[in-house]
């Protein structure tokens, strides 16, 4: 069973590159941590599937990175959200 063409190392960079330099964005944007902290798990999944829905055509890679970007976001958030509860 073939697992078909090998990628580039360099493609998974540029990916890479691109979901982190959309997380920065967002951060810019939004406020960081302090604004990310304060949604819910189900406000993640609704912003990321809102962001998955509107992936097509011309304009998929760029939702696409945005729906990476904001599923890093709800990873960190929940991390930090652990975290402060093993601390108290």
């Amino acid at each position: 069973m073939s697992a078909g063409p090998r990628r580039h190392p360099s493609d998974d960079e540029r990916i890479w590159s691109a979901i982190i330099n959309e997380r920065r964005r967002q951060d810019e944007k939004w406020g960081g941590s302090s604004h990310d902290d304060d949604h819910s798990l189900a406000d993640w999944r609704r912003y990321i599937c809102a962001h998955a829905k509107r992936a097509s055509g011309d304009d998929a890679r760029r939702q696409l990175v945005r729906v990476a970007a904001l599923a890093v976001a709800a990873i960190q958030s929940i991390e930090r959200q652990a975290q402060e509860g093993q601390q108290r």
